[in-house]
C-alpha cells in the first residue's frame, strides 16, 4: 500500500458519518427498474442500498471500495441479495465488460492519480448507451507538484484535482458522448480555486 492509499484509508475509516460523498446525485439519476448499476467508492452502502430498493431485485447493485473496513460495514447492514459488495481499486473494476446500466460515483475519482484508467474501466463495464453520473473537484488552474504529491491533500478531497479542460478531453477521448456538466459550484481551499462538479455522460 503506498502513502496516498494509506491516507485514503485512514481518514475514511475514522468518518463517522453515513455519507462521504460531497453532492446529492439523485436529481439527476434515472435508476430503472431491473437495471444493473455499479457506485465507486460506496463506503459504508448507504447511498448504494438506496439505489438498489429503487432498482429492485430483479436487477443488481455493485458497491465498490479499496477499504475493507467500509465494505464490511456495507455487507452487514446491507445484505440483501441483489447487492454485491467489493474491495477494490477502481482503476481495475471485477466487473465484466458491457455489463452495467449506469455507473456512480460521489468525490471518488479526484483520489485517483490516473484517471484515464478510471474512465477506460467505466466505459468498459457500461453498454452502449449506459451513463455515468459522478460527483467530483477539478482544480480551476493547475495545482502546483506540493500539492499534487501530497498524500494527506489527496485524501481530503482536492490534492488530485486537475483543471476542468484535462479532466473533459480525458472522458471523451475514452468512448463517451454527450458529456455535460449538470452542476457546478467553485470554492477557495487553502488558498486555491477548485470546482465542486456534477458530471453526467454517455457510453457511445
Amino acid at each position: 500500500m503506498n502513502d496516498i492509499e494509506l491516507s485514503i484509508k485512514t481518514r475514511y475509516e475514522a468518518e463517522a458519518g453515513e455519507s462521504m460523498g460531497c453532492a446529492n446525485l439523485w436529481p439527476w439519476l434515472n435508476v430503472e427498474v431491473g437495471s444493473h448499476w455499479c457506485d465507486l467508492g460506496c463506503g459504508k452502502g448507504a447511498f448504494t442500498a438506496q439505489m438498489a430498493k429503487k432498482i429492485g431485485s430483479r436487477g443488481r447493485v455493485t458497491g465498490v471500495d479499496m477499504t475493507s473496513a467500509l465494505i464490511d460495514i456495507a455487507k452487514t447492514r446491507y445484505p440483501e441479495p441483489y447487492l454485491t459488495w467489493v474491495v477494490s481499486d477502481i482503476t481495475s473494476l471485477p466487473l465484466e465488460s458491457v455489463s452495467q446500466d449506469g455507473v456512480t460515483s460521489n468525490c471518488v475519482i479526484n483520489h485517483i492519480i490516473d484517471k484515464r484508467a478510471v474512465f477506460c474501466e467505466i466505459a468498459r463495464v457500461l453498454k452502449a448507451g449506459g451513463v455515468f453520473v459522478v460527483a467530483d473537484v477539478m482544480s480551476v488552474q493547475p495545482l502546483p507538484d506540493s500539492v499534487r504529491n501530497d498524500p494527506v491533500a489527496i485524501a481530503a478531497c482536492w490534492g488530485g484535482a486537475i483543471p476542468r479542460s484535462d479532466y473533459l478531453a480525458i472522458v471523451e477521448s475514452v468512448g463517451f458522448k454527450d458529456i455535460c456538466i449538470v452542476s457546478s459550484r467553485r470554492y477557495i481551499k487553502e488558498g486555491y480555486e477548485l470546482e465542486s462538479i456534477i458530471l453526467k455522460g454517455v457510453r457511445r
